[in-house]
C-alpha cells in the first residue's frame, strides 16, 4: 500500500462517499490496533495535511470526553482551515460496531455540532476492511 502524499491529494476534494472511503483505505489500511483517527477537511472537502491518531480512549466516553473533543474541534477550526472531520475507529477483529463505540460516535457527533465542525463521515476499520458507520449503528 502506498500512502498518498499531501501534494498529490490537495486538488482532490472528498466530495463523495466513495472518495472518502477510498482515502481512508489509503491512509489507514488494515486495522492493526485500537485507536481513533481524525482526518481534517477544509470547506471544499479537501484533506488538510493533518491526520490525528488518538489511542488510549476509555472504553466509553463521559461528559468530560464530549467537552474535551468539542474543545479540540474548536481549536482545530480556529487554528487550521478545518471545517469538517472524518472519524475512523480502528478496531482489529471487529465485524460490526461494538455498543461502546456507538457511544463514542455519538460523542463525536455532539462535539462536532458544538464546535461548528461538520462530521463528514464515521468509519470503522475492522476485520473486513473499512466500512461506513450508519446512524442506525450509533443513534
Amino acid at each position: 500500500m502506498t500512502i498518498p502524499r499531501y501534494d498529490e491529494t490537495v486538488l482532490t476534494p472528498l466530495d463523495s462517499d466513495a472518495l472518502v472511503l477510498r482515502r481512508a483505505e489509503d491512509l489507514i489500511g488494515e486495522a492493526c490496533r485500537d485507536q481513533l483517527w481524525l482526518l481534517l477537511l477544509d470547506r471544499a472537502d479537501v484533506q488538510l495535511p493533518v491526520l490525528l491518531p488518538i489511542d488510549d480512549l476509555p472504553a466509553e466516553p463521559d461528559d468530560l470526553a464530549a467537552e474535551g473533543f468539542a474543545g479540540v474541534f474548536r481549536m482545530l477550526r480556529a487554528e487550521t482551515e478545518a471545517r469538517a472531520v472524518v472519524a475512523i475507529l480502528e478496531r482489529p477483529g471487529a465485524v460490526r460496531l461494538p455498543p461502546e463505540d456507538g457511544a463514542w460516535i455519538r460523542t463525536l457527533h455532539e462535539a462536532a455540532r458544538a464546535s461548528g465542525l461538520r462530521l463528514r463521515a464515521s468509519l470503522l476499520a475492522g476485520a473486513s476492511g473499512l466500512r461506513w458507520i450508519a446512524p442506525d449503528d450509533w443513534s
